[in-house]
């Protein structure tokens, strides 16, 4: 998966200085209770998932502060059934 650029985002964090060579500048939309960043899949990504593999997340560090994965688009209202 790769970060992605999002017409919301308001932010921009650059990677860690020891870490320039592996990581990627983040696009996000920041305010004070929040950091939101967009991840698309690619076709591997997509492939994986629908012969049931999972979705990792790695924090790099040694406290994990609180997360939340979804598919839900966060700057539109939820489709209603």
């Amino acid at each position: 998966m790769r970060p992605q650029r999002f017409p919301q985002a308001n932010r921009l964090l650059g990677p860690p200085a020891d870490m320039r060579d592996n990581c990627v500048a983040l696009s996000v939309y920041a305010d004070e209770e929040q950091l939101i960043s967009m991840w698309q899949p690619d076709d591997d990504d997509i492939q994986r998932l629908r012969d049931g593999g999972a979705i990792w997340i790695y924090v790099v560090g040694q406290s994990h502060p609180p997360v939340m994965v979804t598919t839900q688009h966060p700057f539109e209202p939820p489709k209603k059934e």
